[in-house]
């Protein structure tokens, strides 16, 4: 019976995007000069989507986390902030199938190289060490959407 109750979510799970699809962008978000929610931002989240699930991997049911993040960036310090991504890897978890683009007002899309993407130690401390990904959307200005996912 408990496997029911999570039937559902699994559903709901099974419909949100895989990773390196991407959801259209609607041309009003585009256009955006200033932000919705504090009108002083630098930058807004327009959605942030982290999808889990239980996956058969490596001869194992992992838990796996999808995340689907899309910004818009309004001023030159939002570039600054957030055209460079460190995602931090904890334990022994892995991250993966990393993607991004840089979307400009007129539509015109950058994808993110596979090369862009480096491992490195984003904390490093006495008896400490937080490593990670790191990676800098492309061609980043102020107007820009810049939208990236990983598990």
């Amino acid at each position: 019976m408990k496997f029911q109750a999570f039937l559902p979510l699994t559903c709901l799970l099974i419909a949100l995007p895989a990773v390196a699809e991407w959801l259209p962008v609607d041309p009003a978000e585009l256009q955006l000069k200033k932000p919705k929610i504090q009108a002083d931002a630098d930058a807004e989240a327009i959605f942030w989507e982290v999808a889990v699930e239980d996956k058969d991997m490596r001869d194992a049911i992992d838990l796996v986390f999808s995340h689907y993040v899309r910004l818009k960036i309004y001023t030159e310090r939002g570039v600054k902030d957030h055209a460079t991504v460190e995602i931090p890897v904890i334990g022994k978890r892995t991250v993966m199938d990393i993607s991004g683009r840089t979307i400009k007002p007129d539509g015109t899309i950058i994808e993110l190289k596979k090369d862009a993407i480096f491992d490195r130690d984003l904390i490093k401390t006495k008896g400490f060490k937080a490593k990670g990904k790191s990676f800098a959307m492309p061609q980043v200005e102020a107007g820009d959407i810049v939208e990236y996912q990983y598990r």
